[in-house]
């Protein structure tokens, strides 16, 4: 009896201990401070730098400058080859067409008469 009643004490005594942890843990708790940081990543932005590069742009606009004088280049070149003859063409098929009319009398030329001459007083 005397054996469980200091086996009792004793666990009493860890109860009693454990107990003093406890409510020193819960006064540490209420102190604590929670610090939290959000932020955003910069790793988009950081790639986004790393794959620019200015000798790249300055060569893709340099090609594009090439493209678009080789398409105004091209286009020169089918006025002069194809355009021209065609305006010529046209232009010679008027001409002669105006000379007919006016030799058949279809056209004639109006004298605009000169303006009467003012009395003199």
């Amino acid at each position: 009896m005397l054996e469980i009643e200091s086996r009792l004490s004793e666990v009493r005594g860890q109860i009693e201990q454990l107990s003093a942890q406890k409510a020193n843990l819960d006064d540490q708790v209420a102190f604590a401070i929670l610090t939290v940081t959000f932020g955003v990543e910069v790793q988009a932005i950081n790639e986004a730098a790393a794959r620019w590069d200015p000798g790249t742009e300055v060569e893709q606009a340099g090609a594009s400058l090439v493209g678009f004088l080789q398409v105004v280049a091209s286009a020169a070149i089918w006025l002069a080859i194809v355009g021209l003859p065609i305006i010529l063409m046209v232009t010679l098929i008027v001409a002669i067409g105006l000379f007919v009319a006016r030799r058949l009398g279809f056209l004639r030329r109006t004298s605009v008469p000169p303006p009467p001459a003012a009395a003199e007083g």
